[in-house]
């Protein structure tokens, strides 16, 4: 965005393109739910590909520089408009333009309501994560990472996972979103693996054929 910061410097910049500025220098270029920016940039990214139909980078991806290219903002004009515009859409929908990240994407799960950190992939983020529209300018997850797993091999393999939104799709089942929380709080449980430890967790047992 230093393309952008140039055009706003350069022309008579209104309070709230002033105030866009100051909101995306600070931010830390993250989708953590605490980071206070990422909103915005999404708001500008979203304007700027509809005027554009698709990203223009200042310069291309270059197979001779793969890890430094693409650069740039390719139309810094129409850049600048889409920035007035994310400004004066988020605020037609009642979100301040500095808000933290997880205060507008959500996890939203049977009883659980909670901040979620993650973004859509053409944003860049590694944990992928898709939003649906809520009343007041929220966003619940809908789809992208779902179930985790990493596995330490060892003498005595050790593992954890986290099936974000739930084992069953039963409402009323207690596994409907009783993983919901940790997803969102990024946090997993270690899975069982001795049978003393799956016994122990039992909740039913079930043999076929057997009354």
């Amino acid at each position: 965005l230093v393309d952008v910061w140039a055009v706003i410097d350069a022309s008579e910049p209104s309070p709230a393109l002033r105030q866009a500025r100051g909101i995306l220098g600070g931010w830390d270029r993250t989708a953590t739910a605490t980071s206070r920016g990422g909103v915005l940039f999404k708001a500008w990214f979203n304007a700027y590909m509809e005027i554009t139909d698709t990203m223009k980078y200042r310069i291309e991806w270059d197979r001779s520089a793969p890890a430094d290219t693409p650069v740039g903002v390719g139309k810094p004009g129409r850049a600048l408009t889409a920035l007035r515009l994310a400004m004066e859409d988020l605020a037609a929908e009642g979100v301040a333009p500095n808000s933290r990240w997880g205060d507008v994407h959500r996890v939203v799960h049977g009883d659980i309501d909670e901040p979620v950190s993650g973004c859509e992939g053409v944003l860049g983020c590694f944990r992928t994560l898709s939003f649906a529209p809520l009343p007041g300018g929220r966003r619940a997850v809908n789809r992208g990472d779902g179930w985790v797993f990493a596995v330490e091999f060892g003498e005595e393999p050790r593992g954890y996972s986290i099936l974000a939104y739930g084992q069953s799709r039963l409402e009323e089942s207690p596994h409907h979103d009783d993983q919901a929380a940790m997803f969102a709080r990024d946090e997993m449980k270690s899975v069982l693996w001795s049978e003393e430890e799956i016994a122990a967790a039992a909740i039913r047992r079930y043999r076929p054929g057997a009354r």
